[in-house]
């Protein structure tokens, strides 16, 4: 079994698709573009036959401890980024390490990540949906999480308004070692 990174929770608005298919998950570049739908990832974990998007990002969003998204790289997933898109933000609530009691020191859990705000330049229509096209860097931060199984909230500045609605990256730096999986 591969460990649960973390839970992201945004507060505000931002936009969700019910259903992930193979199709959204290769449209995926989320250097440049969004996919405006879904959460987007560098990579997510695969080892799970019956259910491939069992640690998909949307899990990030979907409310719930038990679930979450788990990068794919081998390793820490040093560098590895979780996206989104967002029409407001002014806080940002992370649960740093996998929600059940019993497993959260046995899993790798996020001890610092970088955060960048773009603005959010338009869209485009692809074969994956609309595609947002990524603007101007508004605002990056690191933060460094305490190892405490807490939700933990950090307050965005104000930013300037944005026709179109913002892009969000959190990418891992580093992580606090489980003492069993790595992922």
């Amino acid at each position: 079994m591969k460990s649960i990174l973390f839970i992201l929770f945004i507060f505000y608005s931002f936009i969700l698709s019910p259903e992930v298919t193979n199709a959204d998950m290769a449209c995926v570049n989320v250097k440049k573009s969004i996919n405006n739908d879904l959460p987007n990832a560098t990579s997510f974990l695969k080892d799970d036959a019956s259910n491939p998007y069992k640690y998909s990002p949307a899990n990030a969003f979907d409310g719930k401890l038990s679930t979450s998204w788990v990068e794919g790289k081998p390793g820490d997933g040093i560098g590895e980024i979780i996206s989104f898109r967002a029409d407001k933000i002014s806080s940002i609530s992370i649960f740093p390490g996998f929600g059940i009691k019993k497993y959260f020191k046995k899993n790798n859990r996020l001890k610092k990540v970088e955060i960048k705000i773009f603005t959010l330049k338009g869209q485009i229509a692809s074969q994956c949906g609309m595609i947002g096209i990524i603007g101007k860097n508004l605002y990056e931060t690191k933060i460094t999480f305490q190892d405490k199984m807490v939700f933990q909230t950090f307050y965005m500045p104000k930013l300037p308004k944005s026709v179109h609605g913002y892009v969000v990256h959190v990418k891992i730096l580093s992580v606090y070692k489980g003492a069993k999986w790595r992922d």
